[in-house]
């Protein structure tokens, strides 16, 4: 069980909230936010990939991507539970936007030259899906919907099937 909570703030000024866990976590099938982390010269968590999908695959079925993520230094990952993919991925995209370092040089997500700054990577668990997809965050999302989903480290924790 994660104890550990770490806020990160997207560009729209919206907060959201992630349990914070050791890299390869054993966790039940749920769809959610994760964030691969180390810490910077400073302390502070920085994040080397932003992706959304199967919590409990991560990205692992991609080993350019795992690859990629254990050169950059990733310690730990951040998971924040979201069932519903379009609000998934608009929150991806709004964290991507703040977040530029996530991308790579810096970071591993990818960005195509032609479609500018704004990507946000494939739902994990899709095979055969390109690792980005254009922007998704048309529009600000209200801060009443960010409350309508919490979030429980019990329910990260619990084994699937028990």
């Amino acid at each position: 069980m994660s104890d550990e909570i770490q806020m990160w703030t997207g560009n729209t000024g919206l907060e959201y909230y992630f349990y914070v866990y050791p890299r390869h976590p054993e966790i039940p099938s749920r769809k959610g936010l994760y964030i691969y982390t180390g810490k910077n010269a400073d302390g502070n968590w920085a994040p080397l990939y932003i992706g959304y999908g199967d919590l409990s695959i991560r990205a692992n079925n991609d080993c350019s991507l795992v690859a990629r993520i254990d050169i950059k230094g990733a310690t730990h990952v951040h998971l924040r539970l979201n069932p519903n993919a379009a609000d998934g991925l608009h929150e991806v995209a709004d964290l991507l936007e703040r977040y530029q370092n996530a991308f790579e040089p810096l970071g591993c997500n990818f960005r195509e030259p032609d479609q500018g700054k704004q990507l946000v990577p494939f739902e994990s668990g899709s095979p055969g899906q390109p690792h980005c997809v254009p922007d998704v965050l048309a529009a600000s999302r209200s801060p009443e919907k960010e409350e309508s989903f919490s979030v429980s480290s019990e329910a990260l924790n619990t084994k699937a099937g028990k």
